[in-house]
């Protein structure tokens, strides 16, 4: 979401006082009242642009996390206003075709941006630009974990573990950090018993140690963007244009995380935001009189410069910390080929072609505690090519008919490895003997019973379809239309052992008819027809490719 505050409403949490405002038209001295005649003031306006500059002082009269949560407003006091529109070059009635331009808005705020153009109309342009958006999630978080900031998590070294004896002397209760719940009347073998004196003692000094360790920490995020591009005109049939944008962006977000080791304790943790995503497009377009094409390019390569985020169990400071791996990093990289072909001013056949790759190879965060035999890979290295194809024909051979047929094919081919992981959950102890010891060749007794054996599914999906329009005008607001579909879908996992695919083919045909017309002037109506059979090839067994010892 993106709220740009160009103007500023008087309203309960916000009062804008504009200190200072400066505002100048740059007008040439030749478009003065005493030396050109008077033009219409909407030509003027098309014809000879102003330059705005907007300086001045706003104030926020209370502090709101939520009002200000996209638009900068959230703490009280003082802030800049700052807006400027600059533009320039040849005038409208010269020879010069030069052309210039600088923006602001929001500057004195974390919502600003800027941007600058310059160029040649019909030769060249070239253009930078810069987007700051803060998001802000909640200013009343409070955590006892120190680190907030980092990706490791620490409790303070006086943490008290929280417990409620008139319920357990030894298991972790996180009751035990309110005096409503942790002095409370707690259910003792079916039997509703108040604390002893001694029990109250307890939860006492819990409550005295671990709620001052309590502290504000905020939770908010930036997105910064930085942008640039250029276009070139060799002729007026030839374009080349490449552009690149960097978005940034940091901060801290809520991050739901659990522990089981030593006792089950989840927490909400202030999580680090770092990464980055780079983005990059070029494209050459060709336009003649009948044939229209493009060649292009888009990259996009994603970052995250942090790879895991680690925390204490607040029921077992000190001895036991959970790891959380972080969003990877991932690249996508797509080459596009689309144009046309004008037979004549009724016919004209358009396609277009493409051909991607993403991948994502970033270390897997392993716990050597939780494998019982090592990883059989240090890495996903996860691929998937990604290959389409389209084509559609338009004709009108006689008057009143228009013809259509089309064909579109895409292919998500997932060549990622299938490889078998043989693990325990997380912090849970081995237990048990499993079955699967000789047959994964191990010797007997060193798997569990409650020993988690899966594979991955590389998920592939291939599409082929073919429409067929046509429509008639019998009379002038009176059409009847008709249209056929077919379309094959194939899914697959390409190194699973068997189908990992519920249905593997599915066929559909769809037939329909219609007609349109305008029963009376203000009045139009339609009457449609639609049948569609689909066909399914049904595999009950494709849960099995998660699990190879099946």
């Amino acid at each position: 979401m993106r709220k740009n505050p160009d103007s500023f409403a008087l309203r309960a949490s916000v009062v804008a006082v504009h200190v200072a405002l400066l505002a100048l038209a740059a007008v040439p001295a030749a478009y003065a009242a005493d030396a050109a005649p008077a033009i219409d003031p909407l030509v003027a306006e098309l014809t000879r642009p102003t330059n705005m500059f907007e300086v001045g002082i706003g104030y926020v009269s209370d502090s709101s996390y939520k009002f200000g949560q996209y638009n900068g407003l959230f703490d009280k006091g003082a802030f800049a206003i700052i807006n400027f529109d600059a533009r320039g070059g040849g005038a409208y009635d010269s020879d010069s075709a030069i052309r210039w331009r600088l923006t602001g808005t929001n500057l004195g705020l974390e919502t600003r941006n800027a941007t600058a153009e310059f160029g040649e109309q019909g030769v060249f342009r070239i253009n930078v630009g810069f987007d700051e958006l803060r998001s802000n999630y909640s200013d009343s978080y409070q955590t006892p974990y120190q680190g907030s900031g980092s990706n490791r998590l620490t409790l303070p070294s006086n943490w008290v573990k929280p417990i409620v004896p008139q319920v357990s002397t030894s298991s972790g209760n996180v009751r035990a950090l309110s005096p409503a719940t942790g002095l409370a009347t707690a259910l003792t073998s079916g039997v509703l018993t108040p604390p002893t004196a001694a029990q109250q003692a307890i939860v006492n000094n819990i409550l005295a140690t671990d709620i001052p360790d309590f502290g504000n920490v905020g939770l908010d995020s930036t997105r910064k963007t930085f942008s640039g591009g250029f276009s070139v005109n060799f002729d007026p049939r030839w374009q080349l244009a490449v552009s690149a944008s960097q978005m940034d962006q940091s901060g801290l977000k809520p991050l739901s995380m659990i522990n089981i080791a030593s006792g089950t304790a989840s927490a909400v943790l202030p999580n680090l935001i770092d990464q980055s995503t780079n983005q990059y497009n070029a494209s050459l377009t060709y336009t003649g009189d009948r044939l229209f094409m493009t060649a292009a390019y888009y990259g996009s390569y994603f970052t995250n410069h942090v790879q895991s985020m680690t925390f204490d169990n607040f029921f077992a400071p000190g001895t036991s910390a959970t790891q959380s791996s972080g969003a990877p990093g991932n690249e996508f990289n797509q080459f596009l080929l689309k144009g046309g072909y004008n037979f004549s001013t009724t016919t004209k056949l358009v396609m277009g072609a493409s051909y991607a790759r993403n991948t994502q190879n970033d270390p897997y965060l392993i716990n050597p505690v939780d494998m019982a035999v090592p990883a059989p890979v240090s890495s996903l290295d996860g691929i998937v090519v990604s290959t389409a194809f389209n084509a559609k024909l338009t004709a009108k051979p006689v008057k009143n008919l228009n013809l259509a047929l089309g064909y579109r094919f895409n292919d998500r081919d997932n060549q990622t490895p299938v490889n078998t992981y043989v693990f325990y959950d997380a912090g849970e102890a081995k237990s048990g003997t499993s079955a699967f010891n000789a047959a994964l060749g191990l010797p007997a007794g060193t798997l569990g019973s409650n020993i988690n054996i899966y594979a991955n599914r590389p998920y592939s999906k291939k599409v082929n379809q073919i429409n067929a329009d046509a429509e008639y005008f019998v009379v002038p607001g009176q059409a009847i239309k008709g249209a056929y579909e077919y379309q094959q879908v194939d899914r697959d996992c390409p190194g699973s052992w068997i189908d990992c695919a519920d249905a593997n083919r599915a066929r559909q045909n769809t037939l329909k008819v219609a007609w349109d017309g305008n029963i009376a002037e203000a009045l139009s109506g339609r009457v449609s027809y639609a049948y569609s059979e689909r066909k399914v090839d049904y595999n009950e067994n494709a849960f099995l490719a998660l699990v190879p010892m099946a």
